[in-house]
């Protein structure tokens, strides 16, 4: 993260009513609590309750913004480019079923506590960062991670978190804060980034992602809906060799 980005970062939360960013806080804290307690196969984080979804799950989210279905659009991808993916808010079950069957070499996953899947002390294909996405210490964790594993760019970035969005916060500035951030990891050789958008802040997003695709900046696609749209739209926007580096604010983009 940049000054200018931290300075926005800042100002957004502080900024934020009723001590929001402080009760986030209070909510991760109890979430990474409810996470290590929690089963294998059923976690409840608060009032964010999700089972480990796999692939399959994923689909019934992603197929709608993918040209054939989200198993298809993995295994296209593995093979090709860095063939390295990350999986934000969630388990690593996702990242190793891409990395057995879809052709990707490796990734990494962003949790707020799950201890990783693999018993094999060779195995280091996948590598859990544990942090909250509103701490800058998280994202210089990633950061750590990918130079560990030499990762200079990631070919596709996905974030299913169900209602993990909202727990984090509804605030649009810090939504966007995080979509710049997560813009910079990805490949500029069409590096996608499929995520659900909180239907709360959708109408601001919208706008933004229309002025990219319009200016060709990035590729765009929108899900209309999906069996779980209560959580947000599915969103897939890709990193063209074109692309900025950075994506730009909305004021550039005219968008007030």
């Amino acid at each position: 993260m940049n000054e200018k980005d931290r300075r926005l970062f800042k100002v957004s939360t502080l900024n934020t009513r009723n001590g929001t960013v402080a009760r986030h806080k209070l909510a991760n804290r109890r979430n990474r609590d409810s996470e290590r307690r929690a089963k294998p196969e059923q976690r409840k984080v608060g009032d964010w309750e999700f089972w480990a979804g796999d692939i399959r799950a994923y689909s019934l989210t992603f197929d709608q913004v993918v040209d054939t279905n989200l198993r298809d659009f993995l295994k296209s991808r593995g093979p090709a480019g860095n063939g390295q993916i990350m999986d934000l808010m969630a388990d690593e079950t996702v990242v190793r079923e891409a990395v057995l069957n879809c052709g990707f070499r490796g990734g990494i996953v962003v949790s707020l506590g799950f201890k990783s899947k693999s018993t094999a002390k060779d195995d280091n294909s996948v590598e859990t960062v544990n942090g909250d996405l509103l701490e800058h210490q998280t994202w210089a964790d990633i950061a750590d991670s990918m130079k560990r594993k030499e990762i200079e760019a990631f070919d596709t970035i996905l974030s299913r978190p169900l209602l993990g969005t909202l727990s984090i916060t509804s605030d649009p500035v810090i939504h966007f804060a995080m979509l710049r951030k997560v813009w910079r990891l990805l490949s500029s050789n069409n590096g996608a980034f499929l995520f659900q958008a909180p239907e709360a802040t959708f109408p601001q997003l919208e706008r933004y992602l229309q002025a990219l695709q319009s200016q060709n900046l990035a590729e765009v696609k929108v899900g209309e809906t999906s069996r779980d749209a209560l959580y947000g739209r599915p969103i897939m926007i890709v990193k063209k060799p074109n692309s900025p580096a950075t994506l730009p604010s909305p004021k550039i983009l005219g968008i007030k």
